[in-house]
C-alpha cells in the first residue's frame, strides 16, 4: 500500500479480511464505518448479532465502531424505503421514543472502553455463544465484557494476563 495512507474502514463483510490485512499492515488505523443496520426488528437478536459484531471489530484492532442508523421513526424505514435497525425507534403518532435493544449491546461497550484503552485479547464466542473482549483502559483498570446468548445462565472464567 502506498505510504500516504493512513488508515483504512471496514463495513459489512470488510470485517472478514481484517485480521489478515491487520497483520500484513499493523501500522495502520482501522475502523469500522457501518454497523449491519439489519431488517427493521428492532428485537433482542438484532442486539446479539451487533454485540458480536463489535466485539469482532473492536477485538481485531478497530478503533471506532459506527452506526449508519442512531435513530429511526415508524416502523424503522431508510430514507430510501429499506426497512433497517437503528439504536433508537421513534414512534411518531405516540410521539414516544424507545431504545432498541441494540441500544443496551452498544452501551456495555460504551460505558467500559473509554477513549485510550487497549484491547487485551478478545474470544469470538462463535463455538459457545458467549463472546468476550478484555481492554486496559488509560486509568489502567483491566476490564471484561462478555455477552451470554444461550438460553440459561452461564459461568464464564477469563484469567486476565493470558490469552483467551
Amino acid at each position: 500500500m502506498p505510504e500516504t495512507i493512513q488508515g483504512v474502514g471496514f463495513q459489512w463483510e470488510g470485517g472478514q479480511i481484517l485480521p489478515k490485512l491487520r497483520a500484513k499492515y499493523p501500522q495502520y488505523k482501522y475502523v469500522q464505518t457501518e454497523s449491519e443496520c439489519g431488517w427493521g426488528s428492532f428485537d433482542w437478536k438484532a442486539a446479539e448479532h451487533t454485540f458480536g459484531l463489535m466485539n469482532h471489530y473492536l477485538g481485531n484492532g478497530c478503533e471506532e465502531y459506527t452506526f449508519w442508523n442512531a435513530i429511526l421513526y415508524d416502523g424503522g424505514f431508510s430514507g430510501w424505503g429499506w426497512k433497517q435497525n437503528a439504536l433508537i425507534h421513534v414512534d411518531s403518532k405516540a410521539g414516544t421514543a424507545t431504545y432498541a435493544p441494540e441500544y443496551y449491546a452498544v452501551q456495555h461497550y460504551n460505558h467500559y472502553i473509554t477513549p485510550g484503552s487497549k484491547i487485551l485479547a478478545y474470544k469470538t464466542g462463535k463455538e459457545d455463544k458467549t463472546p468476550v473482549l478484555v481492554v486496559m483502559t488509560p486509568q489502567k483498570k483491566q476490564v471484561a465484557i462478555a455477552g451470554n446468548f444461550n438460553e440459561k445462565a452461564k459461568d464464564i472464567t477469563v484469567n486476565l494476563g493470558t490469552a483467551i
